[in-house]
């Protein structure tokens, strides 16, 4: 019925009432592991929106994630069997989930330092390597290969520096940027791999690659 109105409603702040209805009414069936199913739509109804944050932009929503994984812990520790309370061990599930991109210019100056983009959610520390290897092999390892090939594959490469980063942690379980400094490198192909796991071994935790050029050439055909 709320999803309806939702939807429906061409009321001003139609999504706030909707919030604020949602909260009375958990409030007013707290005693009840039904009440859990109130708590979920609200967590969910929060998830919605944060998802909608835009860094850089605004500050509007950037709290909602954070504030919809507390309202399934709350709805969890109440009547852990029931089945909002399910709902929301999934829902909290995927609010937490790690994620990670890397992005590298297609061709950098050799011997000079250069910088990668990365985008990371709910990682507190990143690996990285740099492995050089020739563009045509890892073209014929890479091609058509499952994501456990990838990794096993670029965790096998021999690389030529490794590091660690501590990352910012904010607590708002968000996307965040941020540019990191790429050593300098000789002329050569290379991939710059980052993870979560030290190791880069385990495909269940975040790793991400990009391969690039380091080449006094300005533009490869």
């Amino acid at each position: 019925r709320f999803e309806f109105l939702k939807d429906n409603s061409i009321i001003n702040g139609k999504d706030s009432l909707c919030l604020d209805a949602l909260k009375k009414l958990e409030q007013t069936h707290l005693a009840s592991p039904y009440s859990t199913d109130i708590t979920y739509a609200i967590a969910s109804f929060l998830k919605e929106h944060g998802s909608q944050y835009r860094p850089g932009e605004s500050q509007k929503y950037k709290w909602n994630l954070k504030e919809a994984f507390d309202y399934c812990n709350q709805a969890i520790e109440r009547f852990p069997q029931s089945t909002g309370a399910n709902n929301c061990k999934l829902l909290a599930g995927e609010i937490e989930k790690p994620a990670l991109q890397v992005q590298t210019e297609y061709a950098v100056v050799p011997q000079k330092p250069s910088l990668s983009l990365i985008e990371f959610r709910n990682v507190k520390t990143l690996y990285f390597r740099l492995a050089k290897t020739d563009p045509e092999v890892n073209q014929e390892k890479t091609m058509n290969r499952s994501r456990e090939e990838l990794v096993s594959y670029y965790a096998g490469l021999a690389f030529k520096k490794n590091w660690s980063l501590d990352l910012p942690n904010a607590g708002d379980f968000q996307s965040h940027r941020m540019e990191i400094l790429i050593p300098e490198l000789a002329v050569g192909f290379y991939i710059l791999i980052a993870s979560s796991d030290p190791e880069f071994k385990d495909a269940g935790q975040v790793i991400a690659w990009a391969p690039f050029f380091s080449t006094q050439i300005s533009y490869i055909s």
